[in-house]
């Protein structure tokens, strides 16, 4: 989990995280992997994450695309909190 968490990390601080819509609770996201995208969804209401990823979709744990997004939305809350 920890390396999933890091490799999200740095897709973050590589600006590889594209918001493209946010309806009610829902975040949808891009994230551009190593070879190509993948479409992250986030309901943080029903705690719901998805990726289209491999990793995501054999495994059910939380990838790094999931991660990266994750943490935009936590970075885009604290900016707004400190409005």
């Amino acid at each position: 989990m920890y390396a999933a968490k890091r490799k999200g990390e740095m897709l973050l601080r590589f600006g590889r995280v594209k918001l493209d819509m946010k309806r009610g609770s829902r975040w949808y996201f891009t994230v551009k992997g190593k070879h190509e995208e993948y479409s992250v969804i986030i309901d943080e209401r029903k705690y719901y994450e998805s990726c289209t990823c491999k990793y995501w979709t054999v495994r059910q744990r939380r990838c790094s695309h999931i991660w990266a997004a994750l943490l935009y939305i936590k970075q885009i809350k604290s900016l707004l909190r400190s409005f």
